[in-house]
């Protein structure tokens, strides 16, 4: 082929896969219609799923007591509140929380179980 061919070949091209980007992107749903509100029943599942989530992760992190740590979950909301041995511990299992797929928000209310008690 002889070089201005190659240039219109590719512009012709260039243009064919615009024309079918835009063409694809006016089939695609401008924006979806905000969701349905959950049920009570709806919600209080997937909280549970949620909390189900963490404790399955703090339970296998290495180096984490979670005898003591109870999980709470209300709409991607967790809250950790319990006792740990050491602060390492409660730093701990904050990061692993909030690194569960489903967390949106962590409010850590764990202590350092204080010997004796």
């Amino acid at each position: 082929m002889k070089p201005y061919k190659h240039a219109l070949t590719a512009g012709t091209i260039a243009t064919v896969l615009t024309f079918a980007n835009l063409a694809s992107a006016q089939d695609a749903p401008q924006a979806s219609a905000p969701a349905a509100p959950l049920s009570k029943k709806e919600m209080r599942a997937q909280n549970h799923q949620l909390v189900k989530k963490v404790r399955l992760a703090l339970a296998h992190t290495k180096n984490l007591n979670m005898a003591d740590i109870t999980v709470l979950a209300k709409g991607g909301h967790v809250t950790l509140v319990g006792t740990v041995p050491d602060d390492g511990q409660i730093s701990l299992a904050a990061q692993t929380a909030g690194k569960t797929a489903g967390v949106t928000d962590l409010t850590n209310n764990l202590t350092v179980h204080e010997i004796g008690n």
